[in-house]
């Protein structure tokens, strides 16, 4: 046996009308509403909602930048010391939010 594969849609519409045409001659009253096309659904429920919900939110907090209290310390002393009253440092700074 030879099985042939369709790769021409117009061929493969043609086909399907045919079908269609010799199946609808044949039904009628009831039998021919069995023909309508019924679509699927799907029902998540509450519960995988906030499965999904949290893994959102892990996710998020994962990707959040790493916020260390020795370094906000550090750059505490380095602004109240006048460290940081530089120009290449306001350049770079400003360089820094607009790369954000």
């Amino acid at each position: 046996m030879k099985i042939n594969t369709i790769t021409d849609q117009a061929h493969l519409d043609q086909l399907m009308h045919a079908d269609r045409k010799s199946s609808n001659g044949t039904k009628s009253g009831k039998n021919a509403q069995s023909d309508k096309i019924v679509k699927d659904t799907v029902d998540i429920s509450g519960e995988s909602k906030i499965q999904e919900n949290i893994a959102k939110y892990v996710k998020i907090v994962k990707n959040m930048a790493d916020v260390r209290p020795e370094a906000i310390e550090s750059a505490k002393a380095k602004l109240k010391s006048g460290e940081y009253d530089d120009q290449e440092v306001y350049r770079k700074t400003a360089e820094n939010i607009l790369d954000e």
